[in-house]
């Protein structure tokens, strides 16, 4: 999977992050901020985290 194309999942995955407990919008902005520093990075260890609202 592309990177632009992993970028895109995990903003579509914060869709109404908003609505979630603060524990746990915290742990999925977490999430994704790890995973584009990986993109970023061009990091395969931190581009394998999970996304947000899928399993992983």
């Amino acid at each position: 999977m592309s990177g632009r194309n992993l970028v895109a999942e995990l903003m579509d995955g914060l869709v109404g992050v908003e609505e979630l407990p603060v524990e746990e919008q915290t742990a999925r902005l977490a999430q994704v901020q790890r995973t584009l520093a990986g993109i970023l990075s061009d990091d395969p260890l931190l581009t394998r985290v999970s996304k947000p609202g899928f399993p992983g």
